[in-house]
């Protein structure tokens, strides 16, 4: 099911939809979005305090997907404790879709599959070196530059020494 309010589309099945439509609703009466707290953050912060809503909703703000961060860290200390480090190995992949898609959409270009991406992008120090290449641009908007380098700060902390 798909919902629009105003700047926020919600994506997901039908309850979890009109749960956080609910919630939203009274959160931003009338759609308004201007207050002083950013909108984005108050959204993520509520997806990461909902598990349901962590793993059964997409949610955009102004054409964006709010990325859950807690959802992000709990891949990447995963994949750090269980496969040391690495994204896949031979034909087995341990990225998750959802973290495959976020590296994809925020951190660089499309290749032909997922497959095709972790044959150059195959450890968490890979995906480490693309956040800091976000980071050090200009034009990142300061939301994704406070969570690449919050990503990026937990993959030094998490993948040490491997």
């Amino acid at each position: 099911m798909r919902e629009d309010y105003g700047k926020v589309i919600i994506i997901g099945p039908e309850r979890l939809v009109e749960q956080f439509l609910k919630w939203i609703e009274k959160k931003y009466p009338s759609q308004d979005f201007s207050s002083a707290e950013d909108p984005y953050e108050v959204i993520r912060k509520k997806i990461d305090s909902t598990p349901e809503f962590i793993y059964g909703l997409t949610v955009m703000y102004e054409g964006s997907t709010v990325w859950s961060k807690k959802r992000l860290k709990e891949e990447i200390e995963r994949i750090a404790r269980e496969h040391e480090g690495r994204l896949a190995k031979d034909d087995e992949v341990y990225m998750s879709n959802y973290f495959y898609d976020f590296c994809v959409l925020k951190c660089t270009t499309a290749h032909y599959d997922k497959y095709g991406w972790l044959a150059y992008y195959s450890h968490l120090w890979d995906v480490h070196r693309l956040l800091e290449e976000q980071i050090s641009q200009s034009y990142i908007d300061r939301r994704d530059k406070k969570l690449f380098t919050y990503l990026k700060n937990k993959i030094e902390r998490e993948v040490k020494d491997v």
